[in-house]
């Protein structure tokens, strides 16, 4: 397995390919992050969340070049108000946050391990997809990574950011230097 990019790098590129591995992206939610009502858990998901009305987000977009299951996860949560409960949201074509159940496939909360999101679902070849990382409750901020996994011995995936996610990096990335930082 061979794995081209980086945790942290693909916010900076706009292109980071994989070959039969995964591309991990660190998402940083702070207090400036865009907000939006998430969807509720589903495949598709039935309506919108009563609890989650007002949370930060961070979209991620990407292509796929081969038709396969890919697993989309959250981990190494370092979230505020002592809970790591993440959420996922998967959108094809176009991510609306006014319109958060236009265009959705799939979303998850707890799927993954403890209170982490994943999503494993069929992609199709030259659709854009957007990943919406969240967290569960309003007013969480911190910090995860988005693991995108492809088969092993398969083709490229290319993931590209959304214009909006780069104008967080510098923001995120001195909000994580802050945390470590701190810890230490």
């Amino acid at each position: 397995m061979r794995t081209a990019c980086l945790r942290g790098v693909l916010l900076a590129s706009l292109v980071c390919p994989i070959f039969g591995a995964s591309i991990t992206i660190g998402v940083v939610l702070t207090g400036s992050s865009p907000t939006f009502n998430r969807t509720l858990a589903g495949s598709p998901p039935p309506g919108l969340s009563s609890t989650g009305t007002n949370v930060f987000y961070s979209p991620i977009s990407f292509t796929v070049d081969f038709l396969d299951t890919f697993t989309m996860a959250t981990s190494n949560p370092v979230l505020t108000g002592g809970s790591d409960d993440t959420f996922l949201g998967l959108y094809s074509g176009s991510f609306n946050p006014a319109s958060p159940l236009t265009n959705v496939l799939q979303a998850d909360d707890d799927s993954g391990p403890g209170y982490l999101s994943q999503i494993v679902r069929n992609l199709n070849p030259g659709v854009n997809y957007i990943l919406v990382a969240t967290t569960f409750a309003n007013g969480v901020t911190g910090t995860f990574d988005v693991t995108i996994s492809a088969p092993e011995g398969t083709p490229t995936v290319e993931a590209i950011p959304e214009p909006a996610s780069l104008a967080f990096v510098a923001a995120g990335l001195a909000a994580m230097w802050t945390l470590r930082r701190k810890r230490a």
